[in-house]
């Protein structure tokens, strides 16, 4: 328990450094997209385009001009400081549902079973507001070429995802069918892993 708590502390020391490399590189974007001339990207995700593309629904409030785009600017940094924050806060839960879900395995108890599924409604909650406010924050125009770090955190972040729908689907299908439990961990410290090395691989720019 104590090893597991230590290496708890060890991520989050290490993903709020890693956090800071993040709005680092988040913030040269910026500054990199102000001094471009074309005031949208050509590649949008889908869920930026509905919002912020030239007939998002955003347009409607905002319309694209050069101003608002700096204002744009501004909302996709808040943006990302609640993602960091929230993500950061996602991944003490997950640590957290983890300790408790290897409890559940060795000495099975009602009020392990309350206290996981308490986490989880958290951990759900947390990892929704993280992926959302990287979803639809507007689109920065400058995207670096080639190997970034950027790029692996969204490659990361499609495992984690995909993990977490998993762990969801599995986790309710346990109680008819106990013998998915060992699937269903092995699911979850995927996730864990996923999503930890996703925030970790700003270390390394």
């Amino acid at each position: 328990m104590r090893k597991v708590l230590l290496l708890a502390l060890l991520c989050l020391t290490s993903s709020a450094y890693a956090q800071l490399s993040l709005t680092d590189t988040l913030l040269v974007d910026i500054k990199d997209s102000l001094q471009s001339p074309v005031l949208l990207p050509q590649k949008m995700i889908f869920t930026q385009k509905m919002l912020w593309g030239h007939h998002g629904l955003m347009r409607h409030w905002m319309p694209l001009n050069r101003q608002n785009r700096q204002q744009e600017f501004k909302i996709r940094r808040t943006m990302f400081n609640i993602h960091q924050a929230a993500g950061l806060l996602t991944f003490a839960g997950m640590v957290a549902q983890g300790v408790v879900g290897g409890k559940m395995y060795k000495n099975y108890s009602d009020d392990l079973r309350a206290t996981h599924r308490a986490l989880a409604k958290g951990v759900n909650i947390g990892y929704t507001l993280t992926a959302t406010m990287a979803l639809t924050a507007p689109s920065a125009i400058v995207h670096r070429k080639g190997f970034s770090s950027a790029k692996v955190h969204r490659m990361l972040a499609m495992v984690h995802l995909l993990g977490m729908i998993g762990t969801n689907v599995l986790g309710h299908q346990i109680s008819k069918n106990p013998e998915l439990k060992p699937y269903h961990r092995a699911v979850a410290y995927t996730t864990v892993g996923a999503f930890t090395a996703s925030i970790l691989v700003f270390q390394f720019r």
